[in-house]
């Protein structure tokens, strides 16, 4: 899958098949993005758009259909972030490094997308499976963790200016 920058115009846009007021694409009983992608429940929300679960439509290598994460933020007047967070993302993916790999990326209906991998629970969807508290063991592995993906985020040369649990 080639996943060089492209410019605007050759940007993936879909026409809107509305659904419930969404601009995305209704692929009959599915919301589909980027004509892969369905999108599933939504798994949170922040400043720069909502990400919900995901499925590939098509099947990996193992003959299994992957679940994915799907970044959606509305086209409004506003600054998007999605080239850039598109770029940072082709940066710093490495397997094994802690960074999702992003699949796709465009414009459909009233939204910019992003598709990338699905790595686990967030730590504060894990904390509330835990019901509210790590044991000590746990603590010291997620730090070691998080300080391993950190380090390799500054080795490139980025900032990641947003940690908190929902982000990893």
């Amino acid at each position: 899958m080639n996943l060089k920058p492209k410019d605007s115009s050759q940007r993936d846009e879909t026409k809107d098949n509305s659904l419930d007021g969404s601009t995305v694409v209704n692929d009959g009983f599915h919301i589909t993005i980027g004509g892969r992608y369905i999108l599933g429940k939504k798994i949170g929300s922040g400043s720069f758009g909502e990400v919900f679960y995901g499925i590939d439509k098509e099947k990996d290598e193992k003959g299994k259909h992957q679940l994915v994460a799907i970044k959606l933020e509305k086209r409004e007047d506003k600054l998007s972030m999605n080239d850039h967070e598109k770029n940072i993302y082709q940066i710093l993916y490495q397997p094994n490094k802690g960074i999702a790999q992003l699949f796709w990326s465009g414009i459909q209906g009233d939204y910019y997308i992003l598709v990338m991998e699905l790595i686990g629970p967030s730590l504060d969807q894990l904390l509330k499976n835990c019901k509210g508290k790590f044991s000590l063991s746990t603590v010291a592995l997620i730090g070691k963790q998080i300080l391993r993906i950190i380090n390799y985020i500054h080795s490139k040369g980025i900032v990641h200016r947003d940690i908190k649990p929902e982000n990893f």
